[in-house]
């Protein structure tokens, strides 16, 4: 198996909510959105994020990010609140 890019789908109850919130960690907003409800970050080299609404398996997805700046993005996220 030759695997090119892997994707992590992070499942939440309110995708507006957290489009607002992963737009402020990522720095930017979804590159892609191919249905409706599903937002998606692309990183190059690094694979995607998806953040789909489905309330019903909200919490029951997680993904690991590597941040060159772990303080720079929580005090971003602090001032967004």
């Amino acid at each position: 198996m030759n695997v090119d890019v892997v994707m992590s789908q992070i499942i939440v109850a309110d995708a507006d909510r957290a489009v607002t919130f992963y737009t402020t960690l990522f720095g930017r907003g979804p590159d892609a959105k191919p249905m409706d409800k599903l937002h998606e970050w692309h990183f190059e080299r690094a694979g995607a994020v998806q953040v789909y609404e489905e309330p019903e398996r909200a919490g029951a997805s997680g993904v690991t990010l590597h941040l060159v700046d772990l303080d720079a993005a929580c005090a971003a996220l602090d001032r967004a609140g």
